[in-house]
């Protein structure tokens, strides 16, 4: 049997699929070892080797934000091992996912906008050209956090305009001193500016939140894509699939094209590992 994990820094959707029977996919917390606490990864594999039977998984392939170096793929796959003694385990980031999504063996440009945000050229077989991710304070342009981050801003600086701060205030129930403490004091900082994005996705169609929306892909697209050259490119994400066509414009704006589009990437990979395609929702 293989275990195949898709992890961003909000939901991780695991796959265990082999010979015999159906895929069983299965949702829990996001990971990312630059911010979840190494008891929280812990307890997360404790389960789901409880609930897939470790003994019964020979390899894993795991794909993760926050698992784009050395170190932090060593750290995820030292977790996996405790549970998974047995298994075969490849770490890698969460891009090569993405790109295995997308291209397969084929070579492209591929971006992730989701919680986070990045992009990379993929030459088929391995990532050759990509910017380091800077995270949710010095990078993420165009990501969940970072439109959270940008709407959190325009409401304490007065620049949210009368009634989208009223709205805002309505549906969040916003107060200095407890978002400071969420953002500067508690974990997963990324997350929970990310959970401002769905105002976004609602209010739209508003002057205001659409230009927003369109200077933070303006952002991805300047920073994190152009610098990698040119060609049509693949996106994966929450973010990427609830904002298509902000996205899209602002794309086409600049002279690149979206090719595609992908919600969440685990079928696609399961896909180019040559892995059943059919499976069972199973909420943990």
């Amino acid at each position: 049997m293989i275990l195949v994990a898709d992890s961003g820094s909000t939901k991780t959707s695991w796959v265990l699929a082999g010979e015999g029977g159906e895929p069983k996919v299965v949702n829990t917390i996001g990971l990312n070892p630059r911010t979840t606490p190494s008891a929280v990864f812990g307890s997360t594999f404790k389960a789901i080797s409880q609930q897939v039977g470790s003994r019964s998984v020979d390899r894993i392939w795991y794909y993760g934000a926050g698992c784009g170096t050395h170190y932090a793929q060593n750290v995820v796959r030292c977790h996996l091992e405790e549970y998974f003694p047995q298994a075969e385990i490849v770490v890698d980031s969460d891009l090569m996912g993405a790109c295995k999504a997308t291209l397969g063996d084929k070579a492209g440009l591929v971006g992730i906008l989701g919680t986070g945000s990045n992009a990379c050229y993929f030459n088929g077989e391995h990532i050759i050209n990509r910017l380091p991710s800077l995270g949710y304070i010095l990078g993420d342009e165009g990501s969940g956090n970072h439109i959270g981050r940008l709407l959190l801003k325009s409401y304490f600086d007065g620049t949210m305009p009368k009634h989208i701060s009223v709205l805002f205030q309505e549906k969040y129930n916003i107060d200095y001193e407890n978002e400071i403490n969420a953002i500067y004091r508690q974990p997963e900082p990324n997350a929970h500016l990310a959970g401002f994005a769905p105002f976004a996705n609602e209010h739209r169609k508003d002057k205001f939140v659409g230009q927003l929306l369109r200077e933070a892909f303006a952002q991805y697209f300047l920073k994190q894509v152009q610098p990698l050259g040119e060609g049509p490119i693949s996106l994966v994400g929450s973010v990427a699939y609830h904002f298509q066509p902000e996205i899209i414009e602002v794309a086409n704006g600049m002279g690149i094209d979206v090719v595609e589009v992908v919600r969440t990437p685990i079928m696609g990979i399961l896909k180019n590992l040559n892995v059943n395609n059919n499976y069972n929702l199973i909420t943990l």
